[in-house]
């Protein structure tokens, strides 16, 4: 296996993903606590809903461990689609 891979949001990556976006966020001088909506759609949960049919969630991984995130939601018309959640 590669050091560095780039593979769907899984569950399992919940609480480590959500340490890299706090991490980012606060980096940048943004509080999570200031942005809840955030931490809302970070929630194992959530992505599982929210992110299905052409949308998608993706971790980058080094050596096993979250360094990265990007998200596309498929916005339903003429080949539309949004990136989200880019960490």
């Amino acid at each position: 296996m590669a050091d560095f891979f780039i593979t769907e949001y899984e569950a399992d990556f919940g609480p480590k993903v959500k340490e890299l976006i706090r991490g980012a966020l606060e980096a940048t001088g943004i509080s999570v606590d200031k942005y809840p909506q955030i931490w809302q759609e970070i929630e194992p949960d959530y992505i599982a809903r929210f992110y299905v049919g052409r949308s998608r969630f993706w971790v980058a991984l080094l050596k096993d461990e979250p360094i990265g995130t990007i998200a596309l939601i498929d916005r339903g018309h003429d080949g539309v689609a949004e990136i989200k959640r880019m960490f």
